[in-house]
């Protein structure tokens, strides 16, 4: 459970990390962390009140990992947004409808996506998501392998 904390509270070392913003291009992604939420929309965008998914994607580059938010908003004209975040991670494939009670499903997932860097170069934002492609992952999937192998290596039994 969560605590409440006072003015007195000291902030531990741990929690004080380097924000990490990547330089722009493509790079594979895994889903962190996925809440359903509610948006109450924004009069000045003319965008109305509606469900959202809050996804959180995690990015490992070089010796580095970058925490990028995404927010897909459950609305008719975002829908493309959403169907090519579902079919980068592979819940849905190119052509075949889906539906949005499997977004859940994407906490873990691997995927691909273009990440463009913000105007006052504080944090990324997803300028698009690639289809799923196992080759994509082929990199990741013989790194996973060397450190299972590295790990099994250092079993002294």
């Amino acid at each position: 459970m969560d605590r409440a904390l006072n003015f007195n509270a000291e902030i531990p070392a741990e929690e004080v990390k380097e924000r990490v913003v990547l330089p722009a291009g493509d790079y594979v992604f895994q889903v962190f962390d996925y809440k359903e939420t509610h948006f109450n929309g924004n009069a000045d965008f003319d965008i109305p009140a509606c469900e959202q998914a809050e996804i959180t994607l995690i990015v490992k580059h070089e010796d580095k990992t970058a925490f990028v938010n995404l927010n897909l908003r459950f609305l008719e004209s975002k829908l493309p947004r959403i169907s090519s975040f579902m079919r980068c991670v592979g819940l849905i494939k190119p052509g075949q409808g889906g539906n949005l009670q499997d977004l859940p499903k994407c906490k873990g997932l691997y995927g691909m996506a273009n990440f463009t860097v913000s105007d006052d170069k504080r944090f990324n934002n997803v300028k698009y998501f690639r289809d799923y492609k196992p080759e994509y992952f082929a990199d990741l999937a013989k790194a996973k392998a060397q450190e299972k192998k590295a790990d099994d290596e250092e079993i002294p039994f």
